[in-house]
């Protein structure tokens, strides 16, 4: 089946979902902050970004026999994570440079995805939630911003924590 783009109330209920998770990072990050700055979301670029993530809905149904009701949840997370770090949309005036590594708001913004969704996952479905090591948190900035990671390596993020687990459970026999 071809794919057909968003309707305006399919992208208008994506574009509000995924502007309260912006609007939760900016609140988490600028109350941190010793002074005043502005984060900005350009909106042609993240309107890209969800229909780009559409796209890929499309191709998951049409390819893999995987309709958007069967997609996980860290999957959808996995390519909003992709698109952003590619394309970029979030635009600030604060340039954090810890270790002298200059990764940018996008990126961080990245990471607070990749944090969420793994604390979104129930421990039956996750090995680890709320600890994060200083290791993984450098680790994992440091591959946003400089590593080359193409959709399925960011996407394939999650599996190990949520692969662990299945295992763990008796529901994954390899």
């Amino acid at each position: 089946m071809p794919y057909t783009n968003m309707t305006e109330e399919e992208f208008n209920k994506e574009f509000k979902r995924v502007q309260t998770l912006v609007s939760d990072f900016k609140y988490d990050i600028l109350r941190n902050l010793p002074e005043k700055h502005q984060i900005l979301v350009e909106s042609r670029t993240l309107r890209d970004v969800i229909e780009r993530v559409h796209k890929r809905k499309h191709y998951y149904d049409e390819f893999h026999n995987l309709p958007e009701d069967e997609l996980s949840q860290h999957k959808i997370i996995g390519l909003y994570i992709y698109w952003i770090l590619k394309l970029r949309p979030i635009i600030s005036d604060w340039h954090p440079v810890p270790n002298n590594n200059s990764y940018d708001m996008n990126d961080i913004f990245a990471w607070y995805l990749f944090k969420e969704q793994m604390e979104n996952l129930s421990p039956k479905e996750c090995l680890i939630r709320d600890e994060y090591s200083v290791e993984l948190h450098n680790e994992i900035l440091y591959s946003f911003r400089y590593r080359d990671m193409p959709k399925e390596s960011v996407i394939l993020l999650f599996e190990p924590f949520v692969a662990v687990k299945r295992r763990q459970n008796g529901k994954d026999k390899n």
